[in-house]
């Protein structure tokens, strides 16, 4: 997928959408970087999120 850190902002705001029906991600091969996951995991916080395999 080629994410970076920058692609975390809207990964974790559309985790946190009650809109979003995504159960499964897969993030391999790509470079988060402490910063990304940091802000990706505040998406996985929310109570709208469903995401059921990572």
């Amino acid at each position: 997928c080629n994410l970076t850190g920058q692609s975390c902002e809207m990964m974790a705001s559309t985790l946190q959408s009650v809109h979003c029906l995504l159960k499964e991600l897969d993030l391999s091969d790509n470079d988060l970087q402490d910063i990304g996951v940091e802000i990706f995991s505040a998406g996985l916080k929310s109570p709208h999120c469903i995401l059921e395999i990572l």
